[in-house]
């Protein structure tokens, strides 16, 4: 994800230094991409979480992958109603494979961290979460 995050950081300062462009549209493409670049710290925060095995990782990781879409979902919006550009199926493809893909990984490291319980003897493993939320 914080390669992701990144990629699209660097595509907005290549479109920003490489084009001349409407006031509008710089203005958009700058917020998007202090948005991006926010990500990507972010998501090196998370993954220093999950490393250290901090039981903070899990909301975290589940907060991050909602702004990630939220951001998405603004992002084609005001794209769509500001610079008439039209969304087509690929554009929603897009928007939803990467949180599928994060949620994977989520999923995975539950997995993971209820079987490193019980074998320090801690759950059972009929125990384990079935959510990666951590209980309060």
């Amino acid at each position: 994800m914080t390669a992701y995050a990144a990629l699209a950081a660097f595509q907005d300062v290549v479109v920003l230094l490489n084009a001349s462009l409407l006031t509008a549209l710089v203005a958009f493409i700058v917020v998007k991409c202090l948005y991006n670049f926010g990500l990507v710290i972010a998501w090196i925060f998370a993954a220093v979480l999950l490393f250290t095995h901090k039981r903070l990782y899990p909301r975290f990781f589940v907060a991050l992958l909602v702004i990630m879409f939220i951001g998405t979902v603004l992002d084609l919006a005001v794209t769509a109603m500001a610079f008439d550009v039209t969304i087509d199926s690929s554009d929603v493809r897009s928007t939803l494979r990467f949180v599928i893909g994060a949620g994977d990984l989520g999923s995975l490291y539950v997995q993971i961290g209820a079987r490193e319980e019980h074998l320090r003897g801690g759950l059972s493993l009929a125990q384990r979460p079935t959510s990666f939320i951590a209980p309060s």
